[in-house]
């Protein structure tokens, strides 16, 4: 009899544990919630606001609301203000949490242990919805569906459904919206981890006999804060498989566009950074570019000095959030940024920079790099930079150089140039433009008698006096500048007395 009533017991405290656990936990997860939308609100001009919060026993329903936050570093006046308010006051954000430790997922279709489900759904007046959605309406311009562990990472799937209008009398256009993933992790109401995977839509419209189409853009970013004190790395990468334009003034295209950014700590505790561009052409009348290569990096940084501004700039937003103006303490924030710079330079920090650019003129190259000179005493203040080593060499087509100078010239002169559309070279982009329409043809330069050759003289000058060479079919120029003596291709530049 003994033995059945501790089963029974243990029995009735196990279904209470079952029943009561969501309860508890949409108690916890309230708090916790609450302060990511206070991480995510920090130092962000438009601010979201929880206007209503039922919390219930298996679920909580949830209202959002935009406000601005910060007019001045959105640079609006008072009258934008007021649009903004009220466009604002049109978007409705609703969101339905699941309390966890176990919750159905409708959207994998299986049962989860987690903290909580988010499914977030934003609508704006059900007239653009109507026009823009058609028969998807109903689902909102957005959903977002939001899976929450216990160790406060936020993953959320994000989804904005592709938006089309067609007026057959004015044209049509369509674009494919967004689908992508996006990680946030809190730890003790500050956001340590930002990683998103999205890809946004094609678009595409045409207008008479104008067209425009942007192929799907590929966007990729990991950010890691361990705390406000400390040095975040990141890296990120944006990719544009292609563009064609054939609009009235603007005819081009361009393929495989990428932006690639690292920066973070290196294996000698110092703080690198490095940017590259690439693109594969980009092409108009009568003009070709590419291969495209740009590369500029810094590496070893002092960390120390990179906290300090870290910190001051945390410094001067809390100053602003407590009511201080935002230029004054702007201001303040570049004087100590000035005082800090020199600190951020170590024996081995080096400035550099490669550019690579193919034209149908002829090639462009620069190379150039900053450093410090060994056995040279760090800098401490913003003038000791003049002894810093600069190295810069410059290369350039004979063509490419003459054509610029005439583009020079013409602008100067009011030159105007005339131009049709170009037929894509582009395989990716079948039947976008009408072949009869799109045919090549020369520019046409409306005569001026106005034009001087000034720029072309004056480069010219540069020339007789050694500042620029010719290499065969190229210029080249090469700059140094080492212990305050400043070299242009050998010739000592005179430069200007110090104060």
């Amino acid at each position: 009899m003994h033995i059945k009533l501790k089963y029974l017991i243990f029995l009735v405290v196990i279904v209470c544990a079952v029943v009561m656990a969501p309860l508890i936990n949409g108690y916890f997860f309230k708090n916790s919630y609450l302060s990511l939308m206070t991480a995510l609100n920090d130092d962000n001009p438009i601010k979201i606001t929880v206007t209503d919060y039922q919390r219930g026993w298996f679920s909580s329903e949830v209202k959002l609301e935009l406000i601005i936050q910060s007019a001045e570093t959105m640079k609006l006046n008072a009258d934008q203000v007021n649009k903004v308010t009220e466009a604002f006051k049109k978007v409705i954000i609703t969101q339905h949490i699941a309390h966890g430790p176990c919750v159905n997922d409708s959207v994998d279709n299986a049962w989860k242990f987690t903290r909580a489900l988010i499914d977030t759904t934003v609508h704006v007046p059900r007239l653009v919805e109507d026009v823009l959605l058609g028969d998807s309406a109903p689902k909102g311009v957005m959903q977002v569906h939001t899976s929450v562990s216990y160790d406060n990472l936020y993953r959320s799937h994000i989804r904005v459904p592709t938006m089309a209008v067609d007026k057959t009398e004015k044209g049509k256009g369509s674009w494919a919206g967004i689908n992508g993933i996006l990680d946030i992790k809190i730890v003790n109401n500050y956001i340590t981890l930002l990683k998103s995977d999205f890809t946004l839509g094609a678009v595409n419209f045409q207008v008479g006999t104008e067209s425009f189409l942007l192929q799907p853009i590929a966007l990729q970013s990991e950010i890691h804060c361990d705390s406000p004190a400390t040095l975040c790395s990141s890296n990120g990468k944006m990719a544009m498989p292609g563009l064609v334009s054939n609009m009235r003034d603007s005819h081009f295209q361009l393929s495989d566009l990428t932006f690639i950014s690292i920066s973070g700590m290196n294996s000698k505790n110092a703080f690198n950074s490095a940017f590259t561009i690439g693109l594969t052409k980009f092409e108009m009348p009568n003009f070709t570019m590419g291969p495209v290569n740009i590369n500029i990096s810094v590496r070893d940084l002092s960390v120390e000095s990179l906290a300090k501004l870290k910190e001051r700039a945390n410094e001067a937003r809390q100053d602003i959030r407590q009511g201080g103006d935002a230029t004054a303490e702007g201001l303040l924030f570049l004087a100590q940024a000035n005082l800090e710079l020199p600190h951020l330079i170590t024996p081995d920090t080096v400035f550099s920079q490669d550019v690579s650019i193919k034209t149908s003129y002829g090639d462009f190259k620069l190379q150039g790099q900053f450093s410090w000179p060994t056995n040279m005493p760090l800098p401490r203040k913003a003038t000791d930079f003049q002894k810093a080593n600069m190295h810069v060499n410059l290369r350039a087509s004979t063509s490419l150089v003459d054509m610029w100078l005439k583009m020079l010239d013409a602008k100067a002169a009011d030159k105007k140039i005339v131009s049709e559309p170009i037929t894509p070279a582009l395989t990716q982009f079948p039947n976008m433009l009408d072949a009869a329409k799109a045919k090549q043809i020369a520019h046409s330069i409306a005569p001026n008698p106005a034009i001087n050759n000034e720029n072309r003289m004056k480069f010219d000058e540069t020339i007789k006096n050694g500042f620029v060479i010719q290499d065969k079919d190229d210029y080249v120029t090469s700059i140094t500048y080492e212990n305050n003596v400043l070299k242009v291709n050998g010739i000592v530049v005179p430069l200007p007395p110090t104060h």
